[in-house]
């Protein structure tokens, strides 16, 4: 394809192997065109820098993503401690006292012991752990993104996601929410945490808690109670 340039009089596109316009008749000068061609290469590196610019934007993006911070979120205890918090549970849960509310408090520690032994496998989960904060629950959930095959390798990358969660009367409520070390938007972090949600529904060590009649975050220690009108 032949290159063109513009008549200075007329505004005219010409092949660049002509000395006159074909519109107008005006003298195409050596420098007009060489000046055009220096726009249209100015262009072409400008646009060129744009795309390089979103690229490396989007593998920022996903290198945060896949940058999985290490460790639980809060202190983890031992199998024994899970246990125990277990049987805690299962025992407030039979005492139900209809219309009288019985709770118990449970520390950051026997928690997440908990979460780790009985509810990271049932969840398909490497790792579940909860951070009590003042009227919150920092909960991070490290795990594999599935199977990938990459030029005949197998892959299967780890994936974390961590939700910050406003502890209130009616509930938890999802204040933000982060995947590696990437800041999700809020409607993406609104459906990361449905999703989660619904992964966590039908979780056995979970059931329980779902007919709790209250749920709260008091100096570091997190309060569940059944029954009550």
């Amino acid at each position: 394809m032949s290159k063109t340039v513009r008549c200075p009089k007329c505004d005219s596109k010409n092949t660049e192997e002509r000395i006159f316009c074909y519109n107008c008749g005006g003298i195409l000068t050596v420098l007009a065109a060489k000046e055009q061609r220096v726009h249209r290469q100015h262009v072409r590196a400008v646009r060129r820098s744009a795309v390089m610019l979103v690229l490396i934007g989007l593998l920022a993006c996903v290198g945060l993503a896949l940058w999985s911070p290490q460790g639980a979120v809060g202190a983890v205890g031992s199998s024994g401690e899970a246990a125990v918090t277990s049987q805690n549970l299962y025992n407030l849960r039979l005492m139900d006292g209809g219309k009288v509310e019985l709770g118990r408090d449970f520390s950051e520690v026997s928690v997440n012991a908990y979460l780790q032994e009985f509810c990271a496998e049932d969840l398909g989960f490497d790792a579940v752990s909860v951070q009590l904060l003042p009227e919150k629950l920092r909960l991070r959930i490290r795990g594999e993104l599935g199977a990938w095959t990459c030029a005949g390798y197998g892959l299967s990358p780890t994936l974390t996601r961590e939700f910050v969660l406003a502890v209130e009367d009616h509930g938890v409520v999802m204040e933000r929410a982060l995947v590696g070390h990437l800041p999700l938007p809020t409607v993406l972090a609104r459906r990361s945490f449905a999703l989660l949600k619904h992964e966590l529904a039908d979780a056995p060590c979970l059931k329980m808690l779902g007919t709790a009649r209250h749920v709260a975050v008091n100096k570091g220690r997190l309060h569940i109670s059944f029954g009550g009108d």
